[in-house]
């Protein structure tokens, strides 16, 4: 550990900490990326099995979850954002009106007013059909065939003729 600079790899938890960390997501993914200079987005979902509709229960799970990181000091605030999404089939009446008229977005439950915390709660149909509209965009701006252009197979041709020459054997 010495070479690392360090006494010990990871400081220990303090005891009264140790009974939040038992109510864990069932299922996390976690990921952490740079923003902008020295601002950190952190996503953390919590997935529902298919035959599961999203009720109070699991609101409050998922609130649970954010609020926690929230109140812990453990957890980074500065330059720091935090955003919860819960994922599920579908919607208990509960959870439907609690979605209603939002104004930050569809499936936007909650953001803090400081902005470092949001929970999203979404259905999965709703997440596999963003996806394939991005596939297909993508798909359509990345299918170019050199023999729709010419002046871009001439250019390939004069620049890397070697390439395009057959060797006899």
């Amino acid at each position: 550990m010495s070479k690392l600079g360090r006494k010990v790899l990871v400081p220990p938890i303090p005891r009264e900490a140790e009974t939040d960390l038992k109510k864990i997501p069932d299922l996390c993914l976690w990921n952490q990326y740079h923003v902008q200079d020295e601002r950190i987005e952190n996503l953390v979902v919590e997935l529902k099995r298919p035959t599961k509709k999203l009720g109070k229960k699991e609101l409050d799970q998922i609130e649970g979850y954010a609020f926690a990181v929230g109140n812990d000091p453990q957890f980074p605030k500065e330059n720091t954002v935090w955003n919860f999404i819960l994922l599920g089939s579908d919607f208990d009446d509960h959870v439907i009106q609690k979605l209603k008229d939002r104004k930050d977005g569809a499936g936007n439950y909650y953001n803090s007013d400081d902005g470092s915390i949001s929970i999203s709660v979404h259905r999965w149909s709703k997440i596999i059909q963003e996806g394939k509209l991005r596939l297909s965009f993508l798909r359509d701006k990345l299918d170019f065939t050199l023999e729709e252009s010419k002046q871009a197979l001439d250019y390939l041709h004069s620049a890397y003729a070697s390439l395009f020459e057959l060797k006899e054997q």
